[in-house]
């Protein structure tokens, strides 16, 4: 269910959805592209974060020849999800619109562990009414009728359910919206830990290519939204 402040609707965009997790998923794992994951956000979220184009990536490019290796290893071919343009099993998409952008901004994004909306601080609180007074929902785009949409992955591969939150910008395109609060140095950090566990337990890989697409697209999420995988093998059934 969308937050308080939207009204749901079928906006028939699941394709575009899943090609843009997957663009997403590319660019995590691709050699030189965390500016580019960056520009896979809201654009809120890239002015935040717009110093992370000069980061030394060298560690995250270390993990991800890794995996590629690996990859084409195992199945045979190199790592190519950019074609991808459906979501995985289990997978749940909620679409909607802004209603009321006043209320809109104030449980928006959603609590990526829970899907729920996230309590603010009244600094938060107050940053948000400021904005939703301002023309086109302000810096965080939620003007009146602008597309949302709610991605849910249920729990699977060993990892913990994750809801991500993404804006429909203009002309066309479905950019995910991050908490205010994270940062640049907390995201690459989570991704590299990610991508160091898929790395390091491909053994444990999903014989199907396509889970494992699935299972790549779920860690890259969690690490954007800094969400605790609890870093266990994909057959490992702790959730302790």
């Amino acid at each position: 269910m969308l937050p308080q402040g939207f009204q749901q609707k079928d906006t028939s965009e699941n394709k575009a959805i899943a090609s843009t997790l997957a663009n997403l998923t590319d660019d995590a794992v691709s050699e030189n592209h965390f500016d580019d994951i960056v520009k896979d956000l809201v654009p809120q979220d890239q002015d935040r974060l717009r110093p992370e184009k000069k980061r030394d990536v060298t560690d995250l490019n270390g993990k991800i020849k890794v995996i590629h290796q690996f990859w084409k290893d195992k199945y045979g071919h190199d790592f190519n999800i950019k074609k991808n343009d459906e979501l995985g099993t289990g997978v749940m998409v909620v679409t909607g619109e802004v209603a009321d952008p006043a209320q809109a901004v104030m449980h928006w994004p959603v609590d990526p562990k829970t899907g729920q909306p996230m309590k603010k601080s009244e600094q938060a609180i107050a940053a948000s009414s400021h904005e939703a007074g301002k023309n086109f929902g302000g810096r965080v785009k939620l003007d009146k009728g602008r597309n949302v949409a709610l991605v849910r992955f249920p729990e699977s591969h060993g990892l913990p359910p994750i809801t991500a939150s993404v804006i429909h910008e203009l002309p066309a395109a479905w950019k995910f919206d991050i908490p205010n609060d994270r940062t640049g140095d907390q995201i690459y950090n989570d991704l590299l830990n990610q991508l160091n566990f898929i790395a390091t337990h491909s053994a444990e890989w999903p014989s199907d290519e396509k889970q494992a697409y699935a299972m790549t697209t779920h860690r890259v999420l969690l690490a954007l939204y800094g969400v605790d995988a609890n870093m266990h093998a994909p057959g490992d059934r702790r959730h302790d």
